[in-house]
């Protein structure tokens, strides 16, 4: 429930801070357990689902480990 509302919370921050002008890149960090449950759910990696996406040449994934 924490990653739910840290993710609530990142993504209303970046949508305040941007517009439809703005350009540049804007970085969401997606909880291990949303990615996983993708995985799961759809049998398709997150990356796999945004290539396949209409927004493929306008979003990213990229994960980062400890």
């Amino acid at each position: 429930m924490e990653d739910f509302l840290d993710l609530l919370r990142d993504f209303e921050i970046k949508k305040r801070a941007t517009n439809s002008s703005s350009e540049g890149l804007v970085t969401i960090k997606l909880p291990l357990v949303l990615i996983e449950l993708v995985d799961e759910c759809k049998g398709l990696s997150m990356t796999k689902i945004v290539q396949s996406s209409r927004y493929a040449n306008k979003a990213h994934i990229f994960v980062n480990r400890l």
